[in-house]
């Protein structure tokens, strides 16, 4: 397995743990019922918000040797909003609650099921949640629109660098088995139940699962079709 084979495997397994975790921390936000504490509605905001741009970012890593890629990237999140201030009110309100702390659960609404946290004036920079911020009413509304805005230009990445293709998510069975040797946290019991599953059941359709398993789920958390 050369080295681009690595690179294309560890990108996109750092992108499907951050949508998967920011997918989850989604549910949260927009399920929370009114009895939830402060610390879980500010807890969920920030995964959520961490791991948005989180997976922005390994995207980012991975074109970034590529200055028109990048570029078009960038502007294909930004074409998600209706207003360019929009991005940019995304990037203060993440800093605000992931960096600064801010306490997400300052100011908001519930309907008797679900609470609702008002987006901070001018993305938190303010240190209070005083008034909406005219861009979004709740966070869960700019998450719904950061979502369909960042699905959208990480799957034509992915696309376009034919990442969707299953080939490009094979692992080879001599590298599986050098990374399990070479496993210093991993027991030994563990090593030999491991090694003896692959001995009973031909490697390469364990590995033809596995980046079928891995290109279909990417495909769920990003809302495309398979």
């Amino acid at each position: 397995m050369d080295q681009a084979q690595i690179v294309r495997l560890g990108v996109f397994g750092a992108v499907l743990w951050s949508l998967e975790t920011r997918n989850r921390a989604f549910e949260k936000i927009r399920s929370l019922p009114p009895s939830a504490s402060g610390a879980d509605l500010q807890i969920h905001h920030a995964i959520y918000f961490a791991h948005l741009l989180g997976a922005v970012e390994h995207i980012r890593e991975f074109i970034e040797d590529d200055e028109v890629g990048m570029r078009a990237f960038i502007e294909n999140i930004k074409r998600g909003f209706e207003r360019p201030a929009e991005f940019e009110y995304l990037r203060k309100i993440r800093n605000a609650i992931v960096e600064r702390g801010l306490d997400a659960s300052g100011a908001g609404a519930a309907d008797g099921a679900v609470s609702f946290v008002l987006c901070p004036e001018g993305g938190g920079d303010a240190p209070e949640f005083p008034v909406q911020s005219g861009v979004f009413p709740y966070t869960v509304d700019l998450a719904c629109r950061c979502n369909a805005a960042t699905n959208a230009a990480i799957a034509d990445v992915l696309e376009d660098r034919h990442l969707f293709d299953t080939a490009a998510q094979l692992v080879s069975e001599d590298a599986v088995r050098a990374a399990i040797d070479q496993a210093t946290v991993m027991p030994g019991w563990a090593k030999a139940v491991v090694t003896r599953a692959m001995e009973e059941r031909d490697f390469s359709e364990i590995s033809a699962d596995l980046a079928a398993f891995r290109v279909s789920r990417m495909h769920a958390l990003l809302g495309c079709a398979d």
